[in-house]
């Protein structure tokens, strides 16, 4: 039996008991797909090093922190927990900086504005060869771990907690 549009829809919706809307699909980060959000962290292609030794290589300038606030690095360790987004949070005195130790994640994101819109939430995937920046401004929670757990060096401005800002978003959940 085929259906079109809605109908197909409605159809999946009560044979699986859900609908497809209420979900979020995990992306690939990459440079150009995380723009808008801030800077992917990463071994540059193609790139001479800056630095070439026989036992070493080593590129500058990668980011470069341009804030009038002080920085401090953390440690942000997370369990795994369900795949599902109920909040976003931001931080408007500068960027985060988010450096994978171990595990792997998922981290969701949305465009600045005073409210995020539900639609517009995007996922993606920390596999643990990435770095990432988060632009001041910029809708996101913490990483959700696929793996058990997931570890994470983060460098934000100091007062980072005094400037957090949370709403609630209706829940979605992910799907990998």
């Amino acid at each position: 039996m085929r259906y079109a549009g809605d109908q197909a829809h409605n159809h999946l919706a009560k044979i699986w008991g859900f609908y497809m809307d209420e979900f979020i699909k995990v992306k690939i980060l990459t440079k150009e797909s995380f723009e808008k959000y801030g800077t992917v962290l990463e071994k540059p292609e193609n790139t001479k090093a800056d630095v070439e030794r026989e036992f070493l290589d080593y590129w500058n300038g990668l980011y470069d922190i341009r804030q009038d606030c002080e920085f401090t690095v953390g440690c942000l360790c997370i369990k795994r927990q369900q795949f599902e987004i109920q909040q976003l949070e931001r931080h408007l005195t500068g960027p985060e900086i988010f450096i994978p130790l171990s595990g792997i994640s998922i981290i969701p994101f949305a465009a600045r504005g005073e409210n995020p819109e539900e639609e517009e939430i995007e996922i993606f995937l920390l596999d643990g060869t990435q770095g990432i920046v988060i632009d001041s401004g910029i809708w996101h929670f913490p990483p959700l771990p696929i793996s058990p757990d997931t570890k994470l060096l983060l460098c934000v401005p100091k007062y980072v907690s005094s400037d957090l800002e949370m709403r609630d978003v209706p829940s979605r959940k992910i799907i990998l």
